[in-house]
């Protein structure tokens, strides 16, 4: 009961804020930042938004863009269930949750399961399977989760039905264009706990990115876009063109993900881009340094990173760099997996 109040209240603190900012929008978030904070209870929390109030300070920060950008395009519904959903019930008492059982169990437990379902394997995951995964989590405090679909239109059925499922979770959902349906994104902004990053191609024209892009901005969706990037490509992410191509068509986010085949120089090329982006406040729009800011929010809930990726066929992944390893969720419960991932020194 304690905690179904603690949601309705802040629920209806975050509905007054969204309709102050119409009416003084800094003033409106920096009222919300401080709201997050007096519900903030554990160190992420508190730092997090101490972090974002110090970006705030600056009176031509474009952040203040982005958020009006949320605002006048994205349903209120979305903002604030997904918002919830990953800060009070993946961050704050999910976290919670994690650290008891990593304190009782001795081993390490990931905020967030990234699911690979982009090249079907022969014997694929089921909805079933996945669904009693998602379980399991939520027993062990992971309310967080990531499914990179690739342009499969069954998995993107099957998922629309785990989402709805799952409501009390946030999902982030990494698609390619063609996916992204009219029906399908109605039915997003219906459930309101998963938000979107299309998949772009940094070198070509894309019409059809386009085109979804156009489909989440009419349906009120909170989205943005999603590329690789490698020894090829890592002069583009230098290069701003891009994020101005993607703010002008009112992508909200971009994840870039490192690739295997990105050597160490690149890669650290990239990631102080991203972060002196982010600290510097250079976009109104937010970089996200998939694999390094998931491992950064994990060292701040349990001090030490742990990654879980499951592939197509139930393999376990718990690195960038590992193709493969003997691990697979269809032979051991999630503890068990991560048992034994402690007791082989991985984590």
């Amino acid at each position: 009961m304690h905690q179904q109040l603690l949601r309705m209240l802040i629920e209806l603190a975050v509905d007054k804020g969204l309709n102050d900012i119409n009416t003084d929008l800094k003033r409106a978030v920096r009222n919300l930042t401080d709201l997050g904070d007096y519900f903030a209870k554990g160190s992420f929390q508190k730092d997090f938004f101490k972090i974002a109030r110090q970006m705030l300070s600056n009176e031509d920060s474009p952040y203040y863009e982005l958020v009006s950008e949320v605002v006048n395009n994205v349903d209120p519904y979305i903002i604030k269930n997904f918002g919830i959903n990953i800060g009070l019930n993946s961050w704050t008492n999910g976290a919670n949750q994690i650290r008891n059982i990593e304190k009782e169990k001795g081993f390490n437990v990931p905020w967030v399961i990234v699911f690979d379902l982009e090249n079907k394997a022969e014997n694929s995951l089921s909805k079933t399977e996945i669904l009693d995964i998602i379980q399991q989590g939520k027993e062990i405090g992971i309310y967080s989760y990531m499914f990179f679909i690739g342009n499969d239109d069954e998995y993107m059925d099957e998922l629309l039905d785990i989402v709805k499922q799952n409501s009390e979770c946030a999902f982030i959902i990494y698609s390619y264009p063609e996916l992204l349906t009219k029906d399908n994104t109605s039915k997003l902004r219906e459930y309101g706990n998963a938000i979107v990053s299309v998949y772009m191609d940094p070198f070509n024209a894309q019409p059809e990115f386009e085109h979804a892009i156009k489909i989440l901005l009419d349906n009120k969706c909170l989205f943005g876009s999603y590329f690789n990037y490698n020894d090829d490509n890592a002069n583009v992410i230098l290069d701003d063109s891009w994020v101005r191509y993607i703010e002008e068509l009112h992508c909200m986010f971009a994840f870039l993900i490192k690739s295997k085949n990105c050597n160490n120089e690149n890669s650290e090329k990239i990631s102080a881009h991203i972060k002196e982006a982010k600290t510097n406040q250079k976009y109104p729009v937010f970089l996200i340094d998939f694999y390094e800011d998931i491992m950064h929010i994990d060292r701040n809930i349990s001090t030490e990173s742990c990654f879980i990726k499951i592939l197509q066929d139930g393999t376990i992944v718990f690195s960038e760099e590992t193709l493969t390893t003997e691990y697979n969720i269809r032979n051991n419960c999630i503890l068990e997996i991560l048992s034994l991932l402690a007791k082989s020194n991985i984590y």
